[in-house]
């Protein structure tokens, strides 16, 4: 079983000769090496988390050149029909259904976006000076942004060679949902607030995994993403939470 992350959400999860493929997309950043088309083609299945742009918008894309089954959300099934993806690789899930997809037993959870916070919005739209340098990008995200609410968010429960693996393609939980605790492997979105590190904890509390795979910290979509610095999350981790392994590897097959 290995893992691969080619940035933002998109993860590619191999087991047997089978590969998953989750939250695929083209970075606007071209200084970024990262998400070719031939990353995507092994694809046997994509499935996303959320219909935001970084997740979802490049999907008619990608499925034109790499026509796979897509499994999404209702709303995010209305906005990929309206970009042109056809409607016989298109699958709504909802939260409790389960699926088998080559190795992988998946079962689909309820989960919810990261909900930004006043000095980021502050920080990113109106006192970020990439602005003027990124506004060809700007306008490209705003139109994207209108395109693809985000709908459902879904988190994904991925079981495969005797490993439980949660996939999360935003920072938040359900606070009804019933989480698998200590997987093996969850997956970090480590985006979307100025106070990341200091609001990471909880959640590594309530769902105990024994690793995270970090992803979501580069800065592909400039002028609204940013690097993130790893630094304060690894201290507070070392204090409260030592026994988690922390896996923060670009592009590079993690096996587990």
């Amino acid at each position: 079983m290995e893992i691969t992350w080619y940035g933002t959400a998109a993860l590619l999860m191999s087991s047997g000769g089978y590969h998953l493929l989750f939250d695929p997309f083209f970075p606007l950043n071209r200084e970024l090496d990262c998400c070719r088309e031939e990353d995507f083609r092994q694809a046997g299945a994509i499935m996303l988390t959320h219909g935001h742009f970084d997740h979802a918008a490049d999907l008619a894309k990608i499925t034109a050149a790499h026509p796979v089954p897509v499994y999404c959300s209702e709303t995010i099934k209305k906005a990929l029909l309206d970009d042109g993806v056809p409607a016989r690789l298109l699958n709504t899930v909802v939260p409790g259904e389960e699926l088998a997809l080559g190795p992988f037993q998946v079962k689909i959870l309820r989960g919810r976006h990261i909900k930004f916070n006043l000095p980021l919005i502050l920080q990113t739209l109106f006192l970020n000076p990439r602005l003027a340098t990124h506004f060809g990008n700007l306008r490209k995200i705003a139109g994207s942004m209108r395109r693809y609410p985000a709908g459902q968010v879904l988190i994904y429960q991925i079981r495969v060679e005797g490993k439980t693996i949660m996939h999360m393609g935003s920072l938040n939980i359900d606070p009804e949902e019933d989480y698998p605790r200590r997987a093996e492997v969850l997956t970090f979105p480590y985006q979307g607030r100025s106070d990341l590190d200091r609001y990471s904890m909880p959640l590594l509390r309530k769902l105990q995994p024994a690793s995270i795979l970090l992803h979501h910290f580069d800065d592909t979509f400039p002028p609204i993403s940013r690097p993130i610095n790893l630094k304060p999350l690894q201290k507070k981790m070392s204090r409260f939470f030592p026994e988690i392994k922390i896996i923060a590897q670009y592009r590079q097959p993690i096996a587990l």
